[in-house]
């Protein structure tokens, strides 16, 4: 994200602009998304086998 900030120094005050500009496809924290039972389904199966695939490191 890009941000500016600016200030003008007018007779009867001074004013504070923040200005950010986002860039294409940035999510916002409102978007949701729904997933059916399969996909869900389908995204725990593929994360467990990750899981299973990375290697497991030992503590100390």
């Amino acid at each position: 994200m890009d941000t500016g900030y600016s200030v003008a120094v007018k007779k009867l005050g001074t004013i504070g602009v923040t200005v950010a500009i986002m860039r294409p496809g940035t999510k916002l924290p409102h978007e949701i998304s729904i997933f059916s039972d399969d996909e869900l389904r389908v995204r725990a199966e593929q994360a467990a086998a990750a899981e299973a695939e990375a290697p497991v490191e030992a503590s100390e």
